[in-house]
């Protein structure tokens, strides 16, 4: 006896009422239909603050909590306490970074070799012990030696009296532990980062871009919560901070250390994640060709080389910033990170607003309108300080504030791309190798930075006792070192037209630009030469019989 067919039943139930080409075209119909509102994968949105998943924010919230933490106590333990020259403190945080131009190992680890049946949830777990486990150890067995200057009567440095001249040798320990705490969480943010291609290939494409905005507002949010921390309890004269009182680094390494391990039982129970089927467990053979896939086409190529060449000569910037903060801005610690704390409300709100009105704007034009802004906001501040017109630190510091906003919308924008030209199964390589190439050119833009305006430029630019004589001459050479730095960051605006403009000209890209082995060949010598040329010269910097030397951005030996 025939069914009856009602206007609830799908096509597959109204078959028998329909001619065959009919049905063949209500099948084809219901298969496109989830991805009619321009979705890159089926399944539809997903709800990250659902309680089964809230711990994928918690991710971002601990990884912007400790990265910010580390790089905010960067500026009092090796500027102000050790008192290392600038370039060295330039090399040292690069290498406190490196881990964040590996990512592609972390992320080709995560893709293809799952733990317990699972890609994301053991890493970030495995992660945070690693960096629970380097924090304490700064904590508890590596006490800070005495610092490099002596305290006059005030209770403040005398900057002309030196007690410790070896305090300032004594950075590279310190330099290697937090970068194998930063290895460690770089493992958490990597499967964080898959899991975030992942939910934002399922949204529609005139919502593709708000998980990934959510998320770095919610890291920017754990940012702004270290810089709370470190102002306001590591802001003792030793570091050059506006309190009698205050909490030792040890101390602060010490808090960051339990705040990390709460992190190991969110990650394995507050994250949603199915197992891998075994039958499709994914090789490192299999994820080595979705790489080679990815990297062969033109589109991705075109993406790599704005990455790398952008970043690359638009991070070139002078080594003189340290010193101008310090010396003639006389930014004190609790100051700094009061502003900071500001700036990243800015900042959030920019992501915010950029999350909620410009998911579709152009992005060629976003980062051009927004690198311009900045440059014009910073130039006025930074002149009017260095020809001591105005030295302050509350008119230095507000620089920083005015340009958070532009800031946000052009990191965010930035990365958009990558969730386009990501493939199914291979979502943490896609980041992992994208970010790289971004990533690795921050390292290279401070060797290629230590150098040119350590070899060119004298006095030198990173030795403080040409900032206490403040000579007009050498006003005049630091002026033109920011000069120099702006021209290097407009000159990667010319590298614009590589970026796609939005989604479809991204997804017409995939579809027409030409594909080639050469392409895969010439990412994977930028990474190599990048990564090994600016490991090397890093670690030359912040050896003591080698830092002298100029190629590493000394005076020479």
């Amino acid at each position: 006896m025939q069914r009856r067919v009602t206007g609830g039943q799908d096509a597959e139930e109204s078959a028998p009422l329909l001619s065959k080409d009919k049905y063949d075209e209500k099948k084809e119909e219901k298969k496109e239909d989830p991805l009619d509102d321009g979705a890159l994968e089926p399944g539809g949105e997903v709800d990250v603050l659902a309680f089964n998943r809230i711990g994928y924010l918690c991710q971002y919230f601990a990884v912007g909590l400790v990265s910010r933490a580390i790089s905010s106590t960067a500026y009092e333990l090796y500027i102000c306490y050790l008192n290392v020259p600038s370039y060295v403190n330039s090399s040292q945080q690069a290498i406190i970074d490196m881990a964040w131009s590996l990512k592609i190992v972390f992320a080709l680890i995560s893709d293809s070799c799952p733990l317990f049946g699972l890609r994301r949830k053991p890493y970030m777990a495995f992660g945070w012990v690693i960096t629970s486990a380097c924090l304490a150890t700064t904590a508890w067995f590596m006490p800070l030696p005495p610092a490099y200057y002596c305290f006059g009567s005030d209770g403040q440095y005398n900057t002309s009296v030196v007690c410790n001249q070896e305090a300032s040798k004594e950075g590279s320990s310190y330099a290697a532990l937090m970068s194998l705490a930063t290895c460690g969480y770089m493992f958490a943010d990597v499967s964080a980062d898959a899991l975030t291609v992942q939910y934002a290939r399922r949204e529609s494409k005139k919502r593709r871009g708000s998980t990934q905005t959510l998320a770095y507002l919610v890291r920017e949010l754990g940012a702004m919560c270290a810089l709370v921390i470190v102002g306001f309890l590591m802001s003792g004269p030793e570091y050059n901070g506006s309190f009698s009182w205050g909490l030792s680094f040890n101390f602060i390494c010490g808090v960051l250390a339990m705040v990390v391990a709460v992190q190991i039982p969110i990650s394995i129970y507050l994250i949603e994640e199915p197992l891998v089927d075994p039958s499709k467990m994914p090789s490192c053979s299999t994820a080595c060709s979705r790489v080679n896939t990815m990297l062969s086409s033109g589109a991705t190529f075109e993406v790599v080389l704005y990455m790398f060449l952008g970043g690359a000569l638009g991070g070139i910037g002078t080594t003189a910033g340290a010193e101008i903060t310090r010396l003639w801005a006389g930014v004190q610690n609790l100051q700094s990170n009061l502003f900071r704390f500001a700036s990243s409300l800015i900042f959030v709100a920019g992501l915010w607003l950029t999350r909620r009105y410009f998911l579709g704007a152009s992005w060629r034009k976003m980062i051009l309108i927004t690198t311009i802004v900045m440059s014009v906001i910073d130039a006025p501040f930074t002149f009017m300080t260095i020809f001591g017109v105005v030295r302050n630190q509350y008119f230095f510091l507000g620089e920083a504030f005015l340009v958070s906003l532009p800031r946000a919308t052009s990191f965010v924008v930035s990365i958009y791309v990558i969730v386009e030209l990501a493939e199914e199964g291979g979502e943490g390589l896609a980041y992992g190798v994208l970010t790289t190439i971004g990533n690795l050119s921050g390292p290279l833009s401070t060797v290629l930075s230590n150098y040119i305006f350590g070899h060119f430029f004298f006095p030198s630019l990173s030795d403080s006792k040409n900032y206490v004589d403040d000579t007009p001459e050498f006003r005049n050479e630091v002026a033109w070192s920011y000069v120099i730095s702006y021209v290097f960051g407009f000159s990667a605006l010319l590298l614009l037209p590589l970026l796609p403009d939005q989604k479809e000209e991204t997804q017409e890209r995939k579809r027409t630009r030409p594909r080639s082995q050469y392409y895969t060949l010439i990412t994977c010598m930028i990474i190599a030469l990048a990564l090994g040329f600016s490991l090397t010269l890093n670690i030359l910097s912040v050896i003591p019989s080698t830092m002298c030397l100029e190629i590493a951005g000394g005076e020479g030996c």
